[in-house]
């Protein structure tokens, strides 16, 4: 985002795809302001670009990741893809999360997060008393003559 915020095209698209690819395919939806910007806001001056950069990219990444996951499979394999055919088009693929009662998620909660879930209640009385502390620092601060 920061690429992105900065007018750092390569870097925004090399990272969104490097993320999508590498890590996890649906975060490719993170580089949705990107697209936008390049493609409907500067259209004129940016769309050769992000198609340049997008494809460079995804090729290299695909290369690499078809060599790798060919070698560690024993067959050729593009990982990302089967994810994302299997959870977005194969029909038991998308019930396999969410399906599980409430209590099974708050007990995961609890078991992965474990200090999180304690903590996160005293968080708002924490920051505000961290905010009235910072408030009555400043204005004593402000009414202090210089000199």
């Amino acid at each position: 985002m920061a690429a992105y915020l900065n007018n750092e095209w390569f870097v925004a698209i090399f990272c969104t795809a490097l993320s999508a690819l590498v890590g996890w395919p649906f975060a490719a939806i993170l580089g949705l302001p990107v697209v936008l910007e390049m493609a409907l806001v500067q259209y004129r001056r940016l769309l050769f670009t992000l198609l340049n950069y997008s494809f460079l990219s995804g090729g290299v990444l695909v290369i690499l990741l078809v060599i790798v996951d060919t070698f560690f499979y024993g067959k050729p394999v593009l990982a990302p893809l089967n994810i994302v055919l299997y959870n977005v088009l194969s029909s038991h693929g998308p019930d396999l999360y969410g399906v599980e009662p409430l209590s099974y998620y708050l007990k995961n909660l609890i078991l992965n997060w474990n200090v999180a879930c304690v903590l996160t209640p005293l968080s708002v009385p924490v920051a505000g008393l961290a905010f009235s502390s910072l408030r009555s620092l400043r204005d004593e601060t402000a009414t202090v003559p210089l000199g």
